[in-house]
Formats: structure tokens, sequence, C-alpha cells
């Protein structure tokens, strides 16, 4: 994974960079497209935070892949342990 910024929307995967811009948080966590290691909605700043101090366990995005691009916008994110 490639080094993250503070206000970023996007991250590399294995070379797929993960667009998140198009996703929610939610009010109260309810509702969120981002998640934690126990499947527990989470912010996008605890998201990102985890993966700015390399603190994430591993990482599964799901969404739309452009080829062309290498562009994967996520329909949702979440961190995960490593099977």
């Amino acid at each position: 994974m490639t080094a993250v910024k503070e206000g970023d929307d996007t991250f590399k995967l294995l070379g797929v960079i993960v667009d998140t811009s198009q996703l929610q948080q939610g009010t109260g966590l309810q509702d969120s497209d981002f998640e934690g290691v126990d499947d527990e909605n989470i912010l996008r700043s605890t998201f990102y935070q985890a993966l700015q101090n390399d603190t994430a366990p591993g990482v599964k995005a799901k969404g739309t892949y452009n080829p062309l691009t290498k562009t994967l916008t996520a329909c949702e994110v979440e961190l995960q342990f490593d099977d």
C-alpha cells in the first residue's frame, strides 16, 4: 500500500488505485461504507488513520474496476485481518 496523506480519498493497493470519494460515512456511524475489523461501522477518518499509521492489518475493497485507469471506485472498504 502506498503512503496516504491526510484528506486523501484514494489509496493504492496492489497497483490499483482505490477511490473512496463516493463512499458515505453515514450519520452516527449508521449505514457507513467504512468498516472496521469486526465489521463495525467506522468513520472515514478512522479508516484513513489506520492506513496512515500502518496499523491496518489488511484492507478489503469492493466496487467497480476500470482497467483503463487501473482505478476501483469503491462501494465499500473494510479493515480486516489477513486470513
